[in-house]
């Protein structure tokens, strides 16, 4: 039985023959019943309802970054923004022996004409918070200075989202705290800005040369270790185990110190990467 919404309304609610009327996002829609369900259980069709499954569980888990960087693209599209986020990333989303395998890097958070900017290398202040310098338009487009940028972080061993306060674009850097569950583990990072219109900017997934103690490692960022800075260092930095050695005397280095060389870091403070050469410090 349908029910009539309003004595001059044309608008219904429920079932009239084989059409359905409901209400979304304050619209009457109509939709049809379906003339025929083959429910054949192949292979290949409980293959994909398992990746459908898997997938809409997964946008489940980002709704409030899903409603901070697709709410108006959605809108647009008269569809809910986890709907659209599922078919913006359709080629992200794979089935590997039955679980849900994604591509973290092509997987977009946001979408629209702002004006983005351009992250720098993640660092982590301490084993809870996470700093991420940038470049407020690095393209030279129309944008304004007070656009949000918001920082997303995820966690697969937790399967869950942390999403951070918006940050001025002319403040040149944004922060996200992780939960305190997530230290030591592996965590996905993204950015994107939003103008005072609800419009975002394409997001994008931070993955740059390491600083301080964030390593690129499998994309994996680790707090802080206790590492002394040693005395004298000589040689082809490397990285083993997720700390910065010297090839010559296996040495820890500080990526926290300011400067413990007497002629600084090779890239400026606290940088160095895989394969940079230490001369001779003392």
């Amino acid at each position: 039985m349908a029910r009539v919404k309003g004595l001059n309304s044309i608008g219904y609610s429920g079932r009239i023959g084989n059409t359905i009327g409901y209400e979304w996002r304050g619209r009457m829609c109509v939709r049809s019943m379906p003339t025929h369900y083959n429910d054949a259980k192949t292979e290949r069709q409980l293959e994909v309802r398992s990746l459908f499954r898997q997938t809409v569980a997964f946008a489940g888990q980002a709704k409030q970054a899903l409603r901070i960087g697709l709410r108006t693209s959605s809108l647009r599209a008269q569809m809910t923004e986890c709907n659209y986020f599922m078919r913006l990333n359709r080629d992200c989303f794979a089935l590997d022996d039955g679980e849900l395998a994604v591509d973290y890097e092509n997987l977009q958070f946001s979408e629209g004409p702002v004006a983005p900017v351009a992250f720098g290398a993640p660092t982590m202040l301490d084993e809870r918070t996470i700093e991420v310098a940038f470049e407020k338009n690095p393209l030279g487009r129309v944008a304004h200075s007070e656009d949000l940028v918001y920082l997303v972080a995820y966690c697969p061993e937790y399967g869950h989202f942390e999403v951070s306060s918006g940050a001025y674009r002319y403040q040149k850097k944004a922060r996200i705290t992780i939960n305190e569950a997530w230290v030591g583990k592996e965590i996905h990072l993204w950015g994107f800005a939003r103008d005072s219109k609800d419009r975002a900017s394409m997001s994008q997934y931070i993955n740059t040369r390491p600083r301080s103690s964030v390593s690129n490692a499998q994309s994996t960022l680790r707090a802080p270790q206790e590492l002394v800075p040693p005395s004298s260092l000589e040689g082809e930095i490397i990285e083993r185990d997720g700390e910065y050695l010297t090839e010559n005397n296996a040495d820890s280095i500080d990526l926290r110190s300011p400067s413990p060389f007497g002629r600084g870091w090779p890239n400026g403070p606290g940088v160095v990467s895989r394969g940079d050469t230490i001369e001779s410090f003392g």
